[in-house]
């Protein structure tokens, strides 16, 4: 049984010893961890392929910027009633706007892809108007994935771009 769940990965950061509780929290913090895993990529997917339905809603209305507003706003009436918050016009917009600025994500979220940023993530790169920057920033934070003192340099790097741009 052992081998089979090892070989599967489902253990991936568990190192059995000879400590019952040691063993026991750590496969408690490696299943946490890999459960957070599987649902950020389950809100990263689900929120772009919101925005790529949208995007696509809104290609029938030959790019008019009224009728895209419109469909977003009759999407999230509808689904605010349905889901609760969550669903709400900005929201649908962000998940818009994580399609048209990412339109390449639906190739990395494949369980092989290391690139793959947790949805706050990309809430915050949103933010970035400028492509180069923004591309600079996504690339960075992919690279600190993972990393404590890594995600402190981002989140203080994210600190002096926003205080940069122009308001």
């Amino acid at each position: 049984m052992w081998r089979m769940l090892w070989n599967k990965n489902l253990l991936d950061g568990y190192t059995p010893t000879n400590d019952l509780l040691n063993d026991a929290k750590q496969i408690i913090e490696v299943s946490q961890k890999a459960a957070y895993r599987a649902v950020n990529l389950a809100l990263v997917q689900c929120n772009w392929l919101l925005g790529y339905r949208i995007a696509q809603e809104e290609l029938k209305g030959e790019g008019r910027s009224e009728y895209g507003t419109a469909v977003i706003r009759k999407l999230a009436k509808e689904l605010t009633a349905e889901y609760g918050k969550g669903f709400d016009y900005s929201s649908l917009y962000k998940y818009f706007r994580f399609y048209k600025l990412y339109p390449e994500i639906v190739d990395s979220v494949s369980p092989q892809s290391g690139a793959l940023l947790s949805w706050t993530r990309y809430r915050v790169l949103l933010q970035v108007e400028d492509k180069t920057a923004r591309d600079w920033y996504t690339k960075e934070a992919a690279l600190a994935h993972g990393r404590r003192t890594a995600r402190r340099d981002w989140n203080a790097e994210r600190n002096v771009l926003f205080a940069a741009q122009p308001k």
